[in-house]
């Protein structure tokens, strides 16, 4: 079956679902930033300062990582009573639906029940302003543009400025769906990758315990199964209503629901463009923490190539001249003095480029604002 047949169809089976599906609250469908949004959340990102304002509220426990309160404990409720209801209709009408992904048994996609062409057209107008110019233009478009204050727009805000190395400016479609944890349901979630560049989840409840979500570092394809090292190592405990923002490639996994159930709301945000970027550049991925060790691997190992060639080099000259004509030759002489000023010279510039790397690395790995934002210089070819 071709792509388009597949879209067809998926249009189909939604169009089926929400001509007889009747919503328990039709309120969720028009969004209402002050209903929705807990206030620290709302007031943030309808202050003229946006950007001081998320800063203020938005924590970053680990690298990569951000969270921060956002979802009202009613909307929390009204949101799972929601997809309890389309779950009985469901079970009425022995309507066969496609669960969220190929790992969870249990939850629904929002997207299938109405929910999709008020979230797609949403994002579709806020990135036609944020997927323009650089991170900074960015940011001032967004100050400057009317566009409706929704659940994407501010979340595409976010994800622009903490996770540009992935097309966190031009995310342009989603994958928005509910999952369900717990002692009759999927009751953990195995080592994984999403298959998004940002993944949003937010805990809308029910009474649980356990269930911790576990990271252990960003990979690319070709690393994704490569060892964790002791800095990667995090662990994040649910609690309703509060978010948690990473890279689709940071990987992860759910720890066992001991106890009552768990409902979290995710949306997969892909950017299309950065996808087809991967097709023809690889060398760009500056996000995968295997990647990175590798480069550092290979400029020490540029650098003592070099450093032999030197040794090979000055055996050579020194030994290709006469010691007397090296002493009293005032020619010689000065010829020497110049050349060991080159090689010293050489040497300054050299040992200037692996400092400036070094810091570059580390302003790389500690900036929370514009990750990617040094890419450009860290990797410069020596040789």
């Amino acid at each position: 079956m071709t792509f388009g047949c597949r879209e067809q169809k998926h249009k189909e089976y939604r169009q089926k679902i929400i001509s007889n599906y009747q919503p328990l609250y039709r309120e969720l469908y028009t969004m209402n930033s002050s209903m929705f949004f807990v206030p620290s959340f709302h007031k943030a990102f309808s202050n003229p300062d946006k950007d001081q304002s998320i800063k203020d509220i938005i924590s970053q426990p680990a690298p990569g990582v951000v969270t921060f309160d956002m979802l009202q404990p009613r909307f929390c409720e009204m949101l799972l009573s929601e997809v309890e209801n389309f779950e009985k209709w469901v079970h009425e009408t022995k309507f066969r639906i496609m669960r969220p992904n190929t790992m969870n048994k249990y939850g629904a996609v929002l997207d299938d029940f109405g929910l999709e062409g008020t979230l797609g057209k949403l994002m579709e107008e806020f990135v036609r302003h944020i997927s323009k110019g650089t991170i900074q233009e960015q940011l001032a478009i967004t100050k400057k543009t009317q566009t409706p204050f929704t659940f994407l727009t501010v979340l595409y805000k976010i994800c622009a400025v903490y996770f540009a190395d992935v097309g966190g400016f031009a995310l342009d479609s989603h994958h928005g769906f509910v999952v369900e944890y717990g002692m009759d349901r999927d009751v953990e979630l195995g080592f994984h990758v999403d298959d998004s560049e940002v993944t949003l989840n937010v805990c809308l409840g029910k009474q649980f315990t356990g269930g911790d979500l576990f990271f252990r570092g960003v990979r690319c394809e070709k690393h994704v199964n490569g060892p964790t090292y002791r800095d990667e190592i995090f662990d994040y405990s649910h609690s309703v209503g509060r978010a948690i923002l990473h890279r689709g490639r940071h990987r992860h996994g759910a720890r066992a629901t001991t106890s009552g159930n768990r409902v979290n709301l995710l949306l997969w945000c892909r950017s299309s463009v950065f996808r087809e970027l991967k097709k023809y550049k690889k060398d760009f991925l500056n996000f995968c923490g295997e990647c990175q060790k590798e480069k550092e691997a290979r400029l020490v190992h540029t650098m003592a190539a070099w450093k032999q060639r030197f040794c090979i080099l000055l055996t050579r000259f020194i030994g290709s001249t006469t010691w007397p004509s090296l002493f009293f030759d005032p020619f010689e002489i000065k010829r020497r003095l110049l050349f060991w000023k080159l090689i010293v010279c050489l040497f300054d510039v050299i040992r200037g480029y692996l400092l400036v790397k070094e810091i570059l690395l580390r302003l790389e790995s500690l900036s929370d604002h514009e990750p990617g934002l040094f890419s450009p210089l860290l990797y410069i070819q020596v040789s």
